[in-house]
């Protein structure tokens, strides 16, 4: 079976992608590092997954070090909170600044909370807004999911597939400094 190594930075905690390994798990650490492995088309990915969101104030020096080799960024929003969603200009604008040509997956999470008839959930970010928030900060594609009924999961495993069978690797600068250093914290 052919193997492929690919990197996904996650902005926000994405169960999806637990979804891989075949957990689903609701403790959410600050920062981690996730390996999973998927077969899809005859064909094995190694995810090394980065979840860069949760503390972000803390980390915020440290953030910009987990960017380089980035294949793909999901920044994730759950559908049921606006200000979650409303935050996905700032990260987008983040990622853009350190690494403009890595490409950006818009990802809406929890639908199966959305219920449209219900009047209790109007304030709920509809699809649309999702499609019209992908143009706003130039995400590739927008994708909607449910870890919880395993919906819309595949369309993710999917569009990392993609990524890593067209190889894009990151052109990430230091906009602070003209050399490749390591620190040590």
């Amino acid at each position: 079976m052919e193997e492929n190594k690919i990197k996904v930075v996650l902005v926000k905690h994405l169960y999806c992608i637990q979804k891989g390994r075949g957990t689903f798990e609701t403790y959410n650490p600050t920062l981690f590092e996730d390996h999973i492995k998927i077969n899809k088309d005859g064909k094995e990915y190694n995810l090394d997954c980065w979840d860069i969101s949760s503390g972000a104030e803390d980390y915020s020096r440290l953030r910009p070090l987990l960017y380089p080799n980035t294949n793909v960024f999901f920044i994730c929003f759950s559908i049921s909170s606006r200000d979650s969603f409303n935050k996905c200009t700032w990260w987008a604008k983040d990622l853009t600044e350190y690494c403009p040509d890595v490409p950006k997956i818009l990802v809406g999470t929890k639908i199966d909370l959305r219920d449209d008839n219900d009047p209790n959930k109007s304030d709920f970010v509809k699809y649309k807004e999702g499609i019209k928030m992908k143009d706003k900060i130039n995400a590739s594609t927008y994708i909607e999911c449910s870890s919880l009924l395993n919906k819309g999961v595949n369309d993710l495993f999917d569009t990392i597939s993609i990524f890593s069978d067209n190889r894009i690797q990151s052109n990430c600068n230091n906009k602070n400094h003209k050399e490749n250093k390591c620190i040590i914290c």
